[in-house]
């Protein structure tokens, strides 16, 4: 025979004679003990790449990059807004025994907003630039004044000077019409 479906059956309350532990989903929490940014001055590399959970160094005074691991719990800088990284390319950085434990304070930062939905969190693209140089093509692909409108407006907010420069001019045809 089988058990009915409707529960009234007792050998199906099997479940009854359980003990309830329900799972509580914990949210996660930003760690208490934010890390600090370091002086300029404690510095002793900069990163040259970046990669999942790592990034390539090269370290003051030498001319070969270290490939260096970094946690995400250890650098997690306070601030209004969330970084998706917590170093990126151009940061100065202290390396001890191959791990990057600090970031020196940022003179400018490059950065995006990541696309997230939840929390605004920022994708930080270069830091400590001098100059910004944006290469566009006129042509082949085309020209596309958004993308290097958001660069020159990104690059004048944090006051780093901008360069445009478009190549393949020589596709146009005569008279500078596209």
């Amino acid at each position: 025979m089988a058990p009915e479906i409707d529960g009234s059956d007792s050998d199906t309350d099997w479940v009854d004679g359980l003990k309830d532990r329900a799972r509580r989903k914990r949210a996660k929490r930003p760690p208490t003990d934010r890390a600090q940014e370091l002086p300029e001055s404690e510095g002793n590399a900069v990163v040259a790449e970046i990669f999942p959970n790592r990034a390539a160094v090269r370290p003051d005074g030498a001319k070969d990059r270290v490939l260096c691991q970094y946690r995400m719990a250890t650098l997690a800088f306070g601030g209004p807004t969330r970084e998706r990284s917590p170093v990126c390319v151009g940061d100065r950085v202290k390396v001890e025994a191959g791990i990057i434990t600090g970031r020196c304070l940022r003179r400018n930062v490059l950065a995006r907003s990541a696309p997230n939905s939840r929390d605004p969190l920022l994708h930080a693209v270069a830091a400590n630039l001098d100059h910004l140089v944006i290469v566009a093509s006129a042509r082949e692909p085309a020209f596309t004044p958004g993308i290097v409108d958001r660069f020159l407006v990104a690059a004048a907010a944090q006051d780093i000077q901008a360069i445009l420069v478009v190549n393949k001019s020589d596709l146009l045809p005569p008279g500078g019409e596209r």
